[in-house]
């Protein structure tokens, strides 16, 4: 394949993706799964990166407050995170699956799983208050019985 093939091929790609992205903000993501033939065609095709930007598009208005030594990223009135302080431990991040997946109610549960991680910290690092090398704990609600993820915002942490 000589040059002038592969930048043919690379732009119909970018197409073709920049395509799928509009379809998913027009017709839903399920739609698009399905006109693609499945979940694993739709993240071949747009790739890991690109499924972590379309999940952030359901963020929007998002507000950055403080309650008391706490701060909380929420959307509308939910709040889905929340940023402990702490004297000596540095304090941690809490993240409420129920009210992330309520924000995520069209994306499919495949999706959100394999995507969840990369998307929190994604959001996390768009804010310089709650990004400081930080432990992420993801709860299934507020009531913080049951753990469902933990992690570092910098991986070397671990």
């Amino acid at each position: 394949m000589n040059l002038q093939e592969h930048i043919r091929k690379v732009l119909k790609e970018e197409s073709l993706k920049q395509k799928l992205q509009k379809m998913i903000e027009d017709d839903g993501m399920v739609d698009t799964i399905n006109i693609v033939g499945g979940i694993e065609n739709l993240i071949q095709i747009l790739g890991d990166e690109n499924i972590v930007d379309i999940l952030i598009g359901y963020f929007d208005n998002l507000k950055l407050s403080k309650f008391r030594d706490e701060l909380h990223l929420s959307q509308k009135y939910n709040t889905f995170i929340e940023k402990t302080s702490g004297l000596f431990t540095g304090g941690y991040i809490k993240v409420f699956d129920d009210y992330l997946q309520m924000i995520l109610k069209d994306v499919p549960d495949v999706i959100y799983k394999k995507y969840r991680r990369d998307l929190l910290k994604e959001l996390i690092s768009r804010y310089f208050e709650l990004d400081k090398k930080t432990e992420v704990i993801v709860f299934a609600d507020r009531g913080l019985y049951r753990r469902l993820d933990k992690f570092y915002m910098n991986d070397d942490e671990i």
